[in-house]
C-alpha cells in the first residue's frame, strides 16, 4: 500500500492521468480506476478539472457531427 501512495502523489503521473483522462484516450479498464482514484486523491481530481475547464472552450466551438451510418 505505501507504494501505491507514494506512486499517486508523483506529480508527472497525475498530470499524465488527468490529461488521458479528460481526452479519454486510455480503455476503459483505466477509465474506470482513474475515477474511483479521483476520489482519493485532490491532486488528482484537481487536475482532471483543471483539463476538462481548458478544453471546455474547444468543445463548446465544434460543431456536433452525427455518426456514420453503416452500409
Amino acid at each position: 500500500m505505501p507504494s501505491t501512495i507514494k506512486r499517486y502523489q508523483n506529480q508527472a503521473l497525475i498530470e499524465h492521468l488527468a490529461q488521458q483522462y479528460v481526452l479519454g484516450t486510455q480503455p476503459i479498464r483505466v477509465r474506470k480506476r482513474i475515477s474511483r482514484l479521483r476520489m482519493q486523491y485532490t491532486a488528482l481530481d484537481q487536475r482532471i478539472d483543471y483539463w476538462e475547464q481548458k478544453f471546455a472552450p474547444l468543445n463548446n466551438k465544434t460543431p456536433e457531427i452525427s455518426p456514420k451510418k453503416p452500409l
